[in-house]
Parts: C-alpha cells; structure tokens; sequence
C-alpha cells in the first residue's frame, strides 16, 4: 500500500526488526473472488514489538484464510515510539479501507465484501 513505509532505528524503535517497514502480509485464499470475506488482524506487541512477518503471524494469516475461507491482512503500523496510539489506529483504519477497496480479482463498485477486525493483545485493543 501507497504511503505505508517508516523507518525503525535502534535508538527510536524497540523491535528486532530494524530499517525500512511498512510492508503488509496479505492471505488470499485459493479460488477468492471480490465478494470474499476480508479479515484485517492487528499484530501483538504492546505497540513497542512485532511486525507480520515476526512471531508466526504468517501461519496464524494462512490458518484463518484457510479456516474461514477469507483474505486476511496483517498491516505493519508504526510502533512506539516512531507512532502512537492514534498514528497506529489510524494506520489500521487505513489498512482496513484499502482492504475494503481491494479484492483479490478486477470488481465493481457494488461487489461488497464483508469486513472482519481482529487482533491479539495490543492489537485486539486497537480493533
């Protein structure tokens, strides 16, 4: 996604993971059409740790789009102290708008998904 990027340094960010960020994990199931169900899942953390691609939140993204038959997205938001609870809430809401606004295939406007929020300890707060 467009505009998503940050930068987590050792002396601003906590995380193991270090340098560029902003990249989001994406799950699409096999056979997904514009009106499958769309999962946005918020990573643990605290808001100082974690990333989709750290503490196996690929398997737990390919477990519910299999499970639930859904495409599932896990945004990486800026962390504390580079972001703060209203930065990170804001990225998830821009994460789950372009979830909303992007199917897996070519759709029109009146092709609707239904949207689901999640997350696991501080990001089940932040949904």
């Amino acid at each position: 996604r467009p505009g998503t990027e940050w930068q987590c340094e050792y002396s601003t960010c906590w995380d193991e993971r270090v340098g560029r960020r902003g990249e989001d994990l994406l799950w699409v199931p096999e056979g997904a059409s514009c009106t499958t169900p769309r999962i946005l899942w918020l990573h643990g953390g605290s808001w100082y740790y974690g990333s989709p691609s750290t503490t196996g939140y690929a398997s737990l993204a390919s477990k519910l789009a299999s499970a639930a038959g859904a495409v599932v997205m896990v945004p990486d938001y800026p962390l504390v102290p580079v972001g703060n609870f209203t930065g990170i809430l804001n990225a998830s809401i821009s994460a789950l708008r372009w979830l909303a606004l992007h199917g897996p295939t070519d759709c029109g406007p009146h092709d609707r998904a239904p949207l689901f929020v999640g997350g696991d300890s501080s990001g089940g707060g932040t949904a």
